[in-house]
């Protein structure tokens, strides 16, 4: 006599749902395909992850490009505009005094208005990445399901490629952050309008340690968020404000 077993027929749902996934990213991987996964296709994955209908690495693995391969893809841009950035100004240290005063003998070149539009360059030159690149995608799909676990996951998995440098993904996350403080955003402003001592207060600041993965994450970009910035300090302060109360 046969007995059901519910979990051996998750494991079959798991298996058979990461497979049928699977072909149909590796449909978009094909060489007569020229169109890029579209992103319904990335949410829906993502929201079974996140469900625990799928097992990430179960996906992950008909994902491409290859790790390895996109590393040393990365490495190679990488290197390329080190050596364009490395024109844009040079200055001999060994120069002496006589020399530095003859233009014709020494040339200062330091122009931070093509600094920053090399720094644009490489934003709008990867941004083709995020396309080609499946990986980035479902990368992207967990922040827009603020399904931050998996999302770290990929973050970890794909530092080498400095994912939080895309726009899309680096505005996803402010977007999970701006949701995690939400809230202490709301009690902090309620506190301030009531403009009573701190010692009065009675009030624990307890932030959630996604948070600080999260600022981490971002890294130096959280500057492209002036106001979310501002609210970060805003947070900080009145933590260690209301510590040493």
């Amino acid at each position: 006599m046969k007995y059901f077993n519910p979990f051996h027929n998750f494991l079959l749902l798991q298996s058979h749902a990461a497979q049928i996934l699977g072909f149909k990213f590796q449909y978009y991987q094909r060489l007569d395909v020229n169109i890029p996964v579209p992103p319904g296709l990335f949410r829906i994955a993502a929201l079974l992850v996140k469900s625990g209908l799928i097992d990430l690495d179960s996906l992950y693995a008909h994902l491409l490009p290859n790790d390895d391969d996109a590393f040393e893809h990365f490495d190679s841009f990488v290197t390329r505009r080190i050596d364009e950035a490395s024109k844009i100004g040079k200055i001999n240290l060994a120069a002496t005094g006589k020399d530095l005063m003859d233009d014709e003998k020494q040339e200062i070149t330091i122009d931070l208005y093509t600094a920053l539009e090399m720094e644009n360059d490489i934003v709008e030159e990867r941004a083709l990445e995020i396309e080609k690149n499946q990986k980035l995608g479902f990368l992207l799909a967990f922040l827009l399901v603020h399904d931050w676990d998996h999302a770290q996951l990929l973050f970890e998995r794909l530092a080498h490629l400095n994912p939080v440098e895309h726009i899309e993904i680096c505005e996803g996350l402010f977007r999970i952050i701006r949701r995690t403080i939400s809230t202490y955003d709301i009690v902090f402003q309620t506190f301030h309008m009531m403009d009573t001592p701190l010692s009065s207060q009675i009030f624990s600041v307890d932030l959630p340690k996604e948070f600080f993965q999260m600022l981490a994450a971002c890294g130096p970009y959280l500057h492209r968020d002036t106001l979310l910035f501002q609210k970060y300090s805003y947070l900080m302060y009145y933590r260690f404000e209301l510590e040493f109360v």
